[in-house]
Order: structure tokens, then sequence, then C-alpha cells
């Protein structure tokens, strides 16, 4: 239902801590305290006219682990807040999240300083070649040891050296085998992701596809796909 939960790892302490339509995304920080997600209340034009106040709740949250709001982030846009797409911690005190300009054709990371609230700064930014192909930064992660951050677009998972700009691909996303979300293990050393392999079913005319968990080292070696039994 859109809302954020916090469960033991051994499954027992089911808790709710969100209850907006709509709570994405969340990303705990490297302490271990502090939640950032993305509220997007997905208001029409019709009820922003009717009520402009609504513009203003598409926000980055920041919750405690018992739920409790500790702070937002309103990046205006015009009249409006508009919230990242996708986010991470870099640190305690810093957030990375996606960014770029559709006029400009371009994608990227920015970073965010919550300590004095000041605007993003961009560490991170490619053009699009092709104005009319689909491509995104999907998803974000600091790694806890190796300080690269690690993200994946439509064309797989790559790791980002911010010092230097360098990106290095890890795993290729292509039409038969792509990568999703993915998390990267609280000791840094695995990656745990979403993988989609699809095949064609030429008797019946169809593309047939399966998603699955796999878990690789944090360098893309020794991929294994993880089984979860059916309840």
């Amino acid at each position: 239902g859109w809302k954020i939960w916090r469960i033991g790892s051994d499954g027992s302490g089911l808790k709710q801590l969100s209850f907006n339509p709509r709570d994405l995304y969340p990303k705990i920080n490297p302490n271990g305290d502090r939640l950032i997600y993305m509220r997007n209340m997905e208001n029409t034009a019709n009820d922003i006219r009717e009520n402009p106040e609504l513009s203003l709740l598409n926000k980055m949250i920041i919750i405690d682990l018992n739920g409790e709001e500790l702070d937002s982030i309103c990046r205006k846009e015009a009249y409006s807040c508009s919230p990242w797409s996708y986010s991470s911690w870099g640190s305690d005190e810093r957030i990375l999240h996606t960014d770029g300009s559709y006029s400009e054709n371009t994608i990227g990371i920015s970073e965010y300083n919550l300590t004095d609230m000041t605007n993003s700064e961009m560490i991170f930014e490619m053009k699009r070649n092709n104005q009319t192909s689909s491509w995104s930064i999907q998803d974000l992660e600091h790694h806890p040891n190796n300080d690269l951050i690690y993200f994946q677009d439509t064309r797989g998972i790559k790791t980002l050296d911010p010092d230097n700009g360098k990106v290095r691909l890890l795993k290729k996303s292509c039409a038969d085998e792509s990568y999703g979300s993915f998390t990267i293990s609280g000791d840094g050393e695995h990656i745990i992701a979403i993988k989609r392999e699809a095949w064609k079913d030429r008797k019946n005319c169809a593309v047939n596809g399966e998603y699955y968990f796999v878990r690789m080292n944090s360098n893309g070696a020794k991929e294994e796909r993880i089984f979860i039994p059916p309840v």
C-alpha cells in the first residue's frame, strides 16, 4: 500500500512507520537510526488548483526508526515541491540523489548537504546521445567501505568514483538479461539485486520473463541466484 515498514531480520517486530497514500523508496542512513524516503501524493492539476497547498506535500521525508518525522526537504520547482526520484545516504549529513535536465538531455547524480540545507551540487553528469531512447538512473547507493557510489541505469549496474568521475560497468543489462533495484550489504561485501531473464516463445509469439534475486561480490564477481521457497 505504498507505506514504509520496519521488520527484524528474523521476521519479527513488524511495525508500520508511515501512513500517507504514497511513501516510496526508503533508504537507511549509515548509523542505522534514520530513513529518507519520497512522499509523492500524485495530486492532479485540478486538485492543486482547488487547494494550492497540496503542491507542497510532495517532499523528501526523514524519519527515525519509530516513524517520527525529523525533517523534510522541499525542492522548489515553480510553485510546488518536487521530490527526487531516487536518493540514498552519502553519509549521515549528505544525501545523494538522481538529477538531470530533460531540456538539456542530461542525467546525473547530485549531493545535498543536510547540515546547512544548501542547494544540491552536481557531482556526476552524462549526456544522452539518442533523445528518443529511455535512459535514467534508477537506483543508487554509497558503498560503506570503499567510498564509491553504486548506481543502476538501463545499461546495467555501475560504480562511480566521485573523486575523479570514473565510471566502471559491473554488470551489463541486455535484452535477455537485465538488472533492477539493488542494495549493498551492511558489511559492504555483497550486492543483492533483482535480475530479469527473458526468452522468446516463438510457438505462442510471445516474450516470457522471470524475475529473481541474485547475490554477488561487491565487484560484480561470483553471482549466484537466491532461491526463496514459496510461502
